[in-house]
């Protein structure tokens, strides 16, 4: 059965399908919209048997902005007073895009994933994590959705590196980061944290949903220090 027929099945009317299928065709992370505004377009999605996960892998989106994660995460990087800052894996580069404005940000990526949408939105430098981190002596990194298994705790280990701000799955899913890197001292964000959405999430619909993300500040065991100044 197609996408098209499996909507057709759950949805009664011509109008009803006219306008679920004008939102999975459309990019809920661009133009950035309100907190609201995005929750009410996941439920409807979610109306569907093909639900979030499908959607948001069709369009390659991993963490769902909105205007109050994006205003409350500018807030929390400039705290941390970056003096180079970057963002690794940054894929199409919409997370910087939105930041840029505010922020001065460098952006790169490996281009591992043969995305199609590689700096899509803003210049994405192809690079590999640890030499973009040399070349820029960043001293605040952010990553956003890292590959699986992806070794962040040794962007820790490199001279350069204040703080690593990660957004991605809470430890106890780890899909976007190893065990290892949540021994080293973190604090996770709630006034960023409560404005987390992403592909993971379940049970939206019920109105008690389990969602996955997190933004979490990270440092090296020898600054842990640096946490005490920039509790947000």
């Amino acid at each position: 059965m197609s996408s098209y027929d499996r909507i057709s099945s759950r949805l009664g009317t011509k109008s009803q399908l006219r306008k679920l299928m004008r939102y999975l065709q459309t990019n809920i992370n661009y133009p950035l919209r309100s907190y609201s505004s995005v929750v009410n377009f996941i439920k409807y999605v979610e109306q569907t048997e093909l639900g979030r996960p499908w959607y948001c892998a069709e369009h390659g989106i991993y963490q769902i902005y909105s205007q109050e994660f994006i205003a409350d995460l500018i807030n929390l990087l400039a705290i941390l007073n970056p003096k180079n800052l970057l963002e690794i894996h940054a894929g199409d580069g919409l997370l910087s895009y939105y930041l840029s404005d505010y922020l001065s940000i460098t952006a790169t990526d490996d281009y591992s994933w043969e995305m199609l949408t590689q700096g899509k939105h803003f210049p994405v430098e192809k690079m590999d994590v640890f030499n973009s981190i040399k070349k820029c002596h960043s001293d605040v990194v952010l990553s956003c959705w890292a590959p699986q298994h992806f070794p962040l705790q040794n962007v820790l280990e490199c001279s350069s590196v204040r703080y690593l701000v990660y957004i991605g799955e809470h430890k106890l899913y780890g899909a976007t980061a190893t065990p290892e890197l949540f021994d080293y001292p973190h604090f996770m964000t709630e006034a960023v944290t409560k404005y987390a959405l992403c592909r993971s999430d379940r049970d939206f619909d019920t109105g008690n949903p389990v969602l996955h993300s997190g933004v979490y500040v990270f440092v090296h065991p020898k600054n842990e220090h640096l946490l005490q100044k920039v509790k947000y």
